[in-house]
């Protein structure tokens, strides 16, 4: 009993000391300030600073949630800090102490360099000599508080104000030279832009040009998913399958913007960023869109506005969705977090960093409007729980992007999100490739159905294509998936045409020959494209040993492949490569 009574006034005397709580809680103010202010203030603020050109709101407009969540974190830390006393309060504010010092030392000197973060995986066992001594820098740093409070209180007690004060003015001063040059650049800072949902779901009075881009989908994915789900099929019988399609690019950027403006890319002698705006002013995409409005259609795109185009407000006269941000936004609480998240990865030590991927488009719609996109699984959510139904306009162009084969894969043979978390991390599957693409099947099956119960589906034209076709690596179908139901068309099963198009060059003219009159059309439509061989073009980049289209060529650059095709789509030897 005694030898009980004994350890339980040791243990309590752990918490007991002649500092009172008013100094204890001064003592503990700084370092937890110092840790909140590092990860939570400055770190979310710096980020958004340094990223503004690629991002669509200021660090001044998340400055109050970013305080308020600092001050939150700072008074949890500070009482538990305060309230215990004796050793067990020291122990706390020696480690507030460390810790504040090794956070900002990290993100301010330790970090290696980790190279372009373009997805690749990072070889993180090549880093283990940094990692040790890392982890021993950061052992003696958080030693150090303790050392000093062994040998000496009145110098632990000047050590802990002194530097931690010292951590916060250091950033406060950095952190406030950006924002004052951040509220300069907001005023020649053009407007923000968003893609409106409001009318995601709605269907046109008299005709609908509906579009489907299913991201990475190639021919041979089709073949398996229809191989395990051979009734997803059924619906698409009045549908016309190009079995021998080419892509001119292997990424949805430049594909997309290829696609949607009919405007090559002058790899050469424009950069991507360049492209991606100037694509839109070019003659053929203003007569594109000038004629879909001419002849009444609504013209609505549902997609990463990203991949769209770098300044958005060149899409002013193509997408009728666009709208300019007002000051009702409110904070995307995911997006918020995944700021949080990467300010975190900045400041912790090589080996305890996560492994994650993120997007500069993770975070930058970070501040929404209220009938904004949330993102591109927007568009499944809502056809899992709410129905097409007529809308105010006459005549609906309406291009949905949809996730297809590209990772993660998220819904099941039926359309339904596995998940309900909407932003998953990207290295997460819930599903399999080809669960996920015949779910995506279902889901236009059930916007066919639906069209039918409204009388509008013999006069709608309809489009289902990936962007380019699967390429994991050279094995994989650089085929990418083209099929269109223009109006009136019907039969009693699919039907497939090897004639050799490409997807660039028959889109916007299969549209127009679809929503206006004869003498508006332009360009040669994919039913005007004859069976036989003919020579198109690829070009990708090759990333690593595994990816070229053609054995020895060079990594990490440009690539053309011109090349001829049979009815099989079977490819003959290559007459070019370069870049």
């Amino acid at each position: 009993m005694a030898e009980k009574e004994m350890f339980g006034n040791k243990f309590r005397a752990l918490f007991k000391g002649k500092r009172p709580f008013p100094k204890r809680l001064l003592l503990a103010l700084g370092p937890s300030l110092a840790i909140s202010f590092t990860l939570l203030f400055f770190g979310p603020l710096d980020l958004s600073c340094i990223s503004r050109d690629h991002i669509t709101y200021s660090a001044l407009e998340i400055l109050p949630v970013a305080a308020l969540v600092m001050g939150v974190v700072f008074l949890v830390l500070l009482l538990a800090a305060s309230i215990p006393g004796g050793k067990v309060h020291a122990f706390l504010v020696s480690v507030y102490s460390g810790l504040g010092l090794a956070f900002y030392l990290q993100g301010a000197f330790l970090n290696p360099d980790l190279g372009t973060l373009d997805g690749r995986t990072i070889n993180w066992p090549g880093f283990c000599t940094k990692m040790l001594v890392n982890l021993a820098v950061w052992f003696v740093i958080l030693l150090i508080p303790h050392l000093i409070h062994y040998f000496s209180n009145r110098a632990w007690q000047r050590f802990v104000i002194l530097a931690s004060a010292a951590l916060i003015l250091m950033q406060a001063g950095s952190l406030t030279g950006k924002l004052v040059g951040q509220a300069k650049i907001d005023q020649d800072k053009p407007a923000a832009y968003y893609l409106s949902a409001e009318n995601m779901l709605k269907t046109g009075s008299e005709k609908n040009i509906t579009v489907f881009l299913l991201d990475t989908v190639s021919s041979r994915d089709i073949a398996a998913m229809a191989e395990k789900y051979p009734g997803h099929m059924t619906a698409f019988h009045d549908f016309t399958m190009y079995d021998n399609a080419n892509s001119h690019y292997m990424y949805t950027v430049p594909s997309l913007v290829n696609l949607l403006t009919g405007q090559e890319w002058d790899c050469e002698n424009e950069s991507i960023r360049d492209y991606m705006n100037e694509a839109w002013e070019s003659e053929e995409s203003v007569s594109f869109y000038q004629k879909l409005k001419e002849n009444g259609f609504d013209r609505n795109v549902y997609m990463l506005l990203s991949e769209a185009a770098n300044d958005p407000a060149v899409l002013e006269e193509s997408f009728s969705n666009l709208r300019s941000s007002g000051s009702g936004r409110r904070i995307d609480r995911q997006a918020f977090l995944k700021l949080f998240k990467l300010s975190f990865y900045r400041y912790f030590p090589i080996a305890l960093k996560p492994f994650f991927v993120i997007y500069t488009t993770d975070i930058s719609n970070l501040l929404i409007s209220g009938d904004a996109m949330s993102n591109e699984w927007e568009l499944v959510y809502r056809m899992n729980n709410e129905s097409f139904s007529p809308g105010n306009a006459k005549n609906i162009f309406s291009f949905y992007y949809l996730a297809g084969t590209h990772k993660p894969y998220r819904i099941d043979e039926r359309g339904r999100l596995i998940s309900s978390d909407l932003t998953p991390d990207f290295l997460t599957n819930y599903s399999e490739k080809e669960d996920q693409l015949a779910g995506f099947f279902y889901l236009i099956a059930d916007y066919i159905r639906q069209l039918k119960e409204q009388g509008l589906y013999d006069s709608a034209g309809i489009i289902i294509l990936s962007d380019h076709g699967n390429n994991e690596d050279k094995e994989a179908d650089h085929q990418p998936v083209y099929f269109i139901k223009r109006p009136g068309e019907e039969h009693d099963e699919l039907q497939v045409r090897t004639a050799p198009i490409t997807i660039q060059d028959v889109f916007i003219p299969d549209v127009l020959a679809m929503a206006v009159a004869e003498g508006d059309q332009t360009g040669t439509a994919s039913a005007m494209i004859p069976e036989g061989s003919a020579e198109r073009w690829t070009q990708a980049y090759a990333l690593d040993e595994n990816y070229p289209l053609i054995p020895g060529a060079s990594n990490n650059v440009m690539h053309e492949y011109r090349y001829q095709t049979d009815s099989d789509f079977v490819t003959v030897p290559m007459l070019d490569s370069f870049y």
